[in-house]
């Protein structure tokens, strides 16, 4: 199964399109399956960085042109997924274009993130839990932990690591229902953020 953004999405967070809204994405059959199975380290086209995701779990990249993008869940994107993409400095400010991100501190890029999150998504219900400074491939970096309702208007929260570097900037994210599978499965997602370097 291959998973495609809703039409008009610049910015494709999986993890939260996925769980608040259903209808964002179309699943569509193909021959070969599109999930690798414990693939190992992961590099993205041209080096940009890599990452290892966790022993068992399914991976599917979902790259297109300048956008690099790979996802894993253990059980289902619904259930769980880690969320890792590499973005152009306009694609990630968006129809903020005009800001200067280059001299924005971390946490500064978080709350732009989470205005994106909030609109395109349409989210009344969007929680802001922590914002604060941290390191993503040895970049300086935000960690960001919100929560929300999504589909059948289940809890979901997501710890969104964010960083800007050589004119790109790096988002890495866990998303699970806030009920037993989020805390299940953080550790996991604790060691795959310590596999991620920035090419």
């Amino acid at each position: 199964m291959i998973m495609k953004a809703i039409p008009g999405a610049t910015f494709a967070f999986v993890a939260c399109i996925a769980a608040a809204s259903p209808n964002s994405f179309v699943a569509v059959a193909l021959e070969e399956p599109t999930w690798v199975f414990d693939p190992g380290v992961y590099v993205a086209s041209r080096n940009k960085f890599t990452v290892k995701m966790p022993a068992g779990w399914l991976q599917m990249d979902l790259s297109e042109g300048g956008n690099l993008h790979v996802l894993a869940s253990r059980d289902g994107p619904l259930l769980q997924v880690i969320n890792c993409q590499r973005l152009s400095v306009p694609e990630f400010a968006g129809t903020e274009g005009s800001l200067d991100l280059q001299s924005m501190l971390p946490e500064e890029l978080a709350d732009l993130l989470v205005a994106r999150i909030s609109r395109m998504l349409q989210l009344q219900n969007l929680e802001v839990i922590e914002n604060r400074p941290a390191v993503l491939g040895g970049a300086p970096a935000f960690r960001l932990l919100i929560d929300y309702r999504g589909i059948g208007n289940i809890r979901y929260r997501s710890l969104i690591y964010g960083a800007l570097s050589k004119q790109s900037v790096f988002i890495m994210s866990y998303t699970a229902p806030t009920i037993w599978y989020f805390d299940r499965h953080l550790r996991d997602f604790d060691e795959t953020v310590k596999t991620f370097q920035i090419g």
